[in-house]
């Protein structure tokens, strides 16, 4: 694919709708013959693309071109709603599917409760986020966040977001172990992470961390960085 050689649609609307279903990697993870795994970063297409209609430089279409040949092309499935759950039954479901990585019922849920509660389903994918040792968690709720602000809400936004919880790998951090924490400065944690971090955790009541990230950014992430700093985001 290259949309380049194709009609550019005029806005992020026009964008997702044209692209929708095709935002999702098939796997976030692989694992060798020689044993070694290899973690792959989450879809950046939705991401880059706000940044695109909303800078206009067209530098970031490579970036965006090339995360869209990564990923697949999903059937679109109409996502019922569930109105005949209450809100405390809602979410402790949707928790429960969001530890057990059930994918199909994590859509469901989290969609019906994005839909009649917002802030409660930040609440929780924040938290679920802030536990996970992957940065990458926290980046995309941070960012979907951003999308839900500032365009009109899309299912396509929910399940990007879910999907990657549901099929990437869940390591906890372990806050107890000064071991553990030199690790995951050095090797887990960037600078978009730790700055969300800091931005985010009063909010949430969670642990406050010493963060001295020491993990580079992806061209992809340098990109989204330096957009969510000029723009007062971060």
């Amino acid at each position: 694919m290259n949309i380049k050689n194709e009609n550019l649609p005029e806005n992020f609307h026009e964008f997702v709708e044209k692209y929708q279903g095709n935002f999702e990697k098939r796997k976030y993870f692989k694992i060798n013959q020689d044993l070694k795994i290899s973690e792959k970063e989450p879809s950046w297409v939705l991401e880059l693309a706000f940044v695109y209609y909303n800078t206009g430089d067209s530098s970031i279409l490579d970036l965006v071109n090339n995360e869209l040949g990564k990923c697949f092309k999903d059937k679109i499935k109409k996502i019922d709603r569930l109105s005949k759950y209450s809100i405390p039954e809602l979410s402790d479901k949707f928790w429960r599917a969001l530890l057990n990585k059930d994918g199909i019922h994590t859509i469901r849920l989290g969609n019906e409760l994005f839909l009649r509660d917002r802030e409660l389903f930040l609440e929780m994918v924040y938290k679920y986020a802030f536990i996970s040792s992957d940065v990458n968690k926290l980046i995309k709720v941070f960012l979907f966040e951003l999308l839900c602000e500032k365009v009109s809400y899309n299912i396509e936004f929910t399940k990007n977001l879910l999907n990657y919880f549901s099929s990437s790998e869940l390591e906890y951090i372990r806050y107890d172990s000064a071991e553990y924490m030199s690790y995951f400065n050095k090797y887990r944690a960037d600078i978009l992470y730790s700055d969300i971090y800091k931005k985010k955790q009063g909010k949430y009541s969670m642990n406050s961390l010493e963060l001295n990230p020491g993990t580079a950014l992806s061209p992809e992430k340098e990109i989204i960085y330096g957009y969510l700093k000029k723009e007062g985001y971060l």
